[in-house]
């Protein structure tokens, strides 16, 4: 008996983390396809691309970090919490997430210039928009998202 359920653990944890290289995957296609389309819309030059794309890699990783405090809050349907005292934290992370990419536009503009930051910014919108109607088309073709094609 203890080795069936040793055995259904096994098989459950190898799911888990087979779920989870493939999401990786998928975050690494999307950062590749935003990273193409960033580059094109830019135009940076050699000496830009090379000053920008540090900070640029350092301020997606900053919003990361706040995505994933938001999912960890959103988690948390525990009858027990303080409504109140979450929505404070909730507002507090908006207020370090606003401030996090006023800093790095400070920093965007230092290195590529006003117009440049302003197309990244549009960019980055365009971007999601992008992927959203890519997304839109391939289910209404009954393909799901991000899953690879047969040929």
């Amino acid at each position: 008996m203890n080795k069936v359920i040793f055995v259904i653990l096994l098989m459950g944890f190898a799911a888990m983390s087979q779920a989870q290289g493939r999401r990786g995957n998928i975050e690494k296609k999307v950062e590749a396809k935003k990273v193409g389309y960033l580059t094109n819309k830019l135009d940076l030059s050699p000496g830009e691309a090379q000053v920008f794309w540090p900070v640029y890699n350092m301020y997606t990783d900053k919003l990361k970090s706040f995505n994933n405090y938001d999912d960890e809050a959103s988690l948390s349907n525990d009858e027990d919490i303080d409504a109140d005292n979450e929505i404070r934290n909730l507002i507090e992370t908006e207020k370090q997430k606003l401030s996090a990419k006023e800093e790095y536009i400070a920093k965007f503009k230092q290195v590529i210039g006003a117009e440049k930051t302003l197309i990244l910014l549009r960019s980055e919108r365009g971007f999601k928009r992008e992927m959203l109607k890519s997304i839109r088309k391939r289910k209404e073709k009954g393909i799901k998202p991000f899953k690879k094609e047969k040929k």
